[in-house]
């Protein structure tokens, strides 16, 4: 039996795959530069398909990932899982709580 891996975990994986190239080891200027443009508006492959992503989004996931307090690749990989929509949350009118739909 396939084990089902989480959605958000699984959208986290796919974004470091993206910008493993630019985090994994020190780039000259240049080189970040010549990554980066090479990386933007190429198709990825991306949970539910193929995508393309802008320079400054793949710019905002390296930042993100480079900036998490976290020790450790899974936890800095933790760090680019997307953040729960507000029109994803159900909230329970008498207790004040949150719940996931």
């Amino acid at each position: 039996m396939e084990e089902k891996i989480d959605p958000a975990l699984e959208v986290a994986l796919a974004k470091y795959e993206i910008i493993a190239p630019l985090v994994c080891r020190p780039l000259a200027k240049g080189e970040q530069r010549n990554i980066l443009d090479e990386m933007a508006w190429k198709l990825h492959d991306y949970p539910g398909g193929k995508k393309t992503f802008h320079e400054r989004t793949i710019v905002r996931w390296v930042s993100r990932y480079l900036n998490c307090p976290v020790e450790g690749r899974m936890g800095k990989i933790q760090a680019l899982m997307p953040a729960p929509r507000a029109d994803k949350v159900m909230y329970d009118g008498k207790n004040g709580h949150q719940s996931r739909m």
